[in-house]
C-alpha cells in the first residue's frame, strides 16, 4: 500500500471518527437535558419537594448516621 492512500484511509476514518463522536456527544448533551426536565416536571406535576440541604438538622442527621454504622452486616 502506498504512504498516500494510507493517508488518505487514516484522515478518511479520522474524519468520520470526529463526526460521529459529535452526533454521540449532542445526542447524549440532548437525552440529559430531556430526562432532567423530563424528571423536574414529574416531581412538579406531583408537588414532591425536596429540602435544601441546610434545613436538616445536624443532630438528626448525627442520629441516623450512629444508627446506620452501628449495625452490623
Amino acid at each position: 500500500m502506498k504512504r498516500k492512500t494510507f493517508d488518505k484511509i487514516v484522515t478518511s476514518v479520522g474524519a468520520l471518527l470526529t463526526v460521529f463522536l459529535l452526533v454521540v456527544a449532542a445526542l447524549a448533551n440532548w437525552g440529559a437535558s430531556f430526562a432532567a426536565g423530563s424528571v423536574s416536571s414529574q416531581l412538579e406535576a406531583q408537588k414532591i419537594t425536596m429540602p435544601k440541604a441546610s434545613e436538616f438538622a445536624a443532630d438528626t442527621d448525627a442520629d441516623v448516621l450512629a444508627y446506620f454504622t452501628s449495625r452490623e452486616n
